[in-house]
């Protein structure tokens, strides 16, 4: 499970996934 490939994605969501929720906090404040 420590394959490149697999991490690589993990960090893609995650950078994803913050990028949303930063556009979420933006928008509600």
């Amino acid at each position: 499970m420590d394959a490149p490939e697999t991490e690589r994605a993990a960090v893609a969501i995650q950078s994803q996934f913050r990028k949303f929720q930063k556009k979420k906090a933006g928008s509600q404040s």
